[in-house]
């Protein structure tokens, strides 16, 4: 790792967007619960947000990493990073299998009335993986957002309106499941996560093979929190076309921009 030039002459008219971008994201995290407009009955905003963070990882984050993977010669630390640099689609595999793993446990706790009344110190040691391992993602998230600007030519704030929506509609659901978790500890853990993953992708700038590993990692969780959490939610046509919606215009929006493929 080196020391990252991000406040270069020509990077600093980006440094405020990406900046903006990822206070969104701290935003969304501490208010969230108070968006009136998530506990209407037949909410439409989780559907859409799962529209979106989908059509993150399916229209760039995996297009992005195809490029890389053809472009890089990648020359390994050590057989471990090797492995998982040249086979770069593995690594969303195994971030897909870890996040499933934490779900699923968490599910089946889930199904313990008494559940819903715990405290974070309370919580299991499962859950409490769980719910540190999501502040890991919001610091990863918060990295990228920074590290887009030396490593990617989109812009930072793309990514970070696709993740404050996704975290938008993910926390409202995870009040639901366990409020005082999430109000005691959660909300604040991953606001702070993702500003000090933001602080350390302007500090430190890691290479484009490490980059495109950690990409990958979180295009496997995003699949799984959008698909267990987020998509049985849809239970109407009217919902379901607020998924189709969220999906087409954010790919549209990453299409216009003309970003796949460059």
């Amino acid at each position: 790792m080196e020391t990252a030039a991000y406040i270069s002459d020509e990077n600093l008219v980006l440094f405020w967007p990406s900046l903006i971008g990822v206070m969104a994201i701290a935003l969304a995290h501490l208010f969230a619960p108070r968006f009136r407009f998530l506990h209407k009955p037949d909410n439409i905003w989780v559907p859409m947000s799962a529209g979106i963070a989908l059509a993150y990882v399916f229209m760039d984050i995996f297009p992005h990493l195809a490029k890389s993977k053809a472009n890089f010669g990648y020359v390994g630390v050590n057989p471990i990073y090797e492995l998982l640099a040249r086979n770069i689609y593995l690594v969303a595999l195994i971030g897909f299998a870890v996040y499933l793993g934490i779900v699923l446990a968490e599910m089946a706790f889930r199904k313990d009335p008494a559940a819903r009344e715990i405290t974070f110190r309370e919580a299991p040691v499962f859950i409490k993986i769980e719910y540190l391992s999501l502040a890991a993602y919001n610091f990863l998230i918060g990295y990228l957002i920074a590290e887009q600007v030396t490593h990617r030519a989109e812009p930072a704030v793309l990514f970070a309106i696709a993740m404050a929506v996704h975290f938008a509609g993910l926390d409202y659901l995870a009040r639901g499941h366990f409020p005082k978790v999430y109000d005691d500890f959660m909300r604040y853990a991953s606001a702070a996560a993702v500003l000090a993953g933001w602080v350390s992708g302007v500090v430190v700038e890691i290479t484009n093979a490490s980059l495109d590993i950690w990409y990958s990692f979180l295009a496997g969780g995003i699949i799984v929190i959008a698909a267990v959490y987020e998509l049985p939610h849809i239970h109407t046509q009217r919902q379901y076309w607020a998924f189709v919606v969220g999906a087409a215009l954010f790919s549209l929006l990453i299409l216009s921009i003309g970003y796949i493929g460059k």
